[in-house]
């Protein structure tokens, strides 16, 4: 009785049915799942054997030109060192690649093709490379969109494409194919526009920008540009916000250092603005101090001076007057050795001394610009030395106890001096012995020859 209700059972045309179609759905699953597991195989030994790369990039790009391929082509480039990136560098692999990221208008992006061609775009941003019909496709279609009276701002797949091409064009420093975008209808490209400064005339208008990012991209962009133009941050200051404001003054400062700022003729203007910024005690601190530092860039070290009066009079103005300290370190003035020593001595304020010990074992710094390092002046590391010595033998006189922190630094920094002293020494007599040696021998040469 068993055995029959099994044979029944086995041989129900609704079981042989199910039977049937359950096998079908294994067969095609396990074929499904050999193909990635054949691709992910494949990938794996492109990636993890890092010998003969060059025969492995016929196949890469082979597999390119497929789209079931791209994702593990694109990957294993990817993975790849940039010198081994960079050995691959030619038309073969840029054709390769623009067939990914350069594709028609009328073409529906979807997400596997987004991720494809950003990946591309990453790729050709380790080769330092942008391809023209990069730029054609994805950036030159807004300056029609720019002059129409729309305001785009989405996350499309064709914006998010934009603005990585737009900033693979600034990281190449190819400013040249984002000219003609600072209207763009997307502020995160106006971002790169006025980041990379692509067009100067446009900056001043792009501070106007409701967008605080595009602002801030527009001062960084003045900054780099550094010219006369960049002025009209004066006029701007006022609509900035406070963060924005001290980065504006900031650089103003640096403005300041440019060949054609001592006969500008805004200096009166720039100096009325920076000191009305920093005598309005309701400015905030950084503002001010930003703008004490920004005068100095300016060469005008007068309010400066007076802030360092005003502390050694009161007490007071901690923070102000170490800014005070670092605008006059910008400029070194021939008396700035001299202030330091009077801040060192009277300040009552501890935070101020150390600052004031910290410049002071700065002082004998000098850039050697032929020589590219940086190295002690002789003259100026005998003259801290020897300031240095009298404190540290009486201390009492110039209110130091020696158990105290500034005691010990004052130790360190004579310690450190006398090192760097002995040193750059060391440093002169062998310089002078390598040219007397150098003289005697071209002598010897020229005897010989005569």
């Amino acid at each position: 009785m068993l055995i029959l209700k099994y044979f029944n059972l086995r041989f129900n045309p609704k079981y042989l049915c199910y039977t049937a179609m359950m096998g079908c759905l294994c067969l095609s699953f396990s074929e499904s799942m050999a193909k990635p597991q054949k691709k992910h195989k494949y990938l794996a030994s492109l990636i993890n054997d890092s010998t003969n790369h060059f025969s492995k990039l016929y196949d890469t790009l082979r597999i390119l030109k497929h789209p079931q391929g791209q994702r593990e082509a694109l990957t294993y480039l990817d993975a790849l060192s940039y010198s081994t990136l960079n050995s691959f560098k030619g038309e073969h692999l840029f054709t390769g690649l623009e067939k990914v990221v350069c594709i028609e208008q009328s073409t529906e992006i979807t997400p596997q093709q987004l991720w494809n061609i950003l990946k591309t775009i990453k790729i050709f941003g380790k080769l330092g490379e942008v391809r023209s019909c990069m730029a054609q496709i994805w950036l030159r279609p807004l300056q029609t969109q720019a002059q129409s009276a729309r305001k785009i701002y989405g996350d499309s797949h064709r914006e998010i494409i934009t603005r990585a091409v737009a900033l693979l064009a600034r990281q190449t420093h190819r400013i040249d194919l984002l000219q003609g975008l600072s209207r763009s209808p997307d502020p995160i490209v106006r971002v790169h526009v006025a980041y990379s400064g692509a067009e100067p005339n446009q900056l001043c208008h792009l501070l106007k920008d409701p967008w605080p990012e595009v602002q801030r991209a527009a001062i960084i962009g003045i900054e780099k540009v550094s010219a006369s133009s960049g002025l009209c941050l004066l006029d701007h200051l006022k609509r900035l916000n406070d963060k924005l404001k001290e980065r504006a003054i900031r650089t103003l400062g640096r403005l300041g250092q440019s060949e054609w700022a001592q006969t500008s003729p805004k200096r009166d203007h720039l100096y009325t603005v920076l000191t009305q910024f920093l005598s309005h005690r309701q400015n905030k601190l950084k503002l001010r101090k930003a703008a004490l530092v920004a005068l100095a860039n300016w060469n005008d070290l007068s309010a400066s001076r007076t802030m360092i009066k005003e502390h050694l009079h009161s007490g007071l103005l901690e923070e102000l007057t170490l800014a005070a300290l670092q605008a006059l370190n910008v400029s070194k003035p021939n008396d700035f050795f001299s202030i330091l020593c009077t801040l060192f001595n009277k300040s009552s304020v501890t935070r101020v001394r150390l600052h004031a010990l910290s410049y002071l074992e700065r002082y004998p710094l000098m850039i050697k610009e032929s020589l590219h390092h940086d190295s002690f002046d002789l003259d100026r590391s005998k003259q801290v030395l020897d300031y240095l010595n009298k404190v540290i033998q009486d201390p009492n006189q110039y209110h130091i106890h020696q158990g105290s922190q500034l005691y010990q630094r004052l130790l360190n920094t004579s310690a450190r001096l006398k090192k760097g002293l002995t040193e750059q020494i060391q440093a002169t007599a062998l310089e002078t012995e390598l040219m007397v040696e150098k003289q005697v021998i071209n002598g010897q040469v020229l005897d010989e020859e005569n």
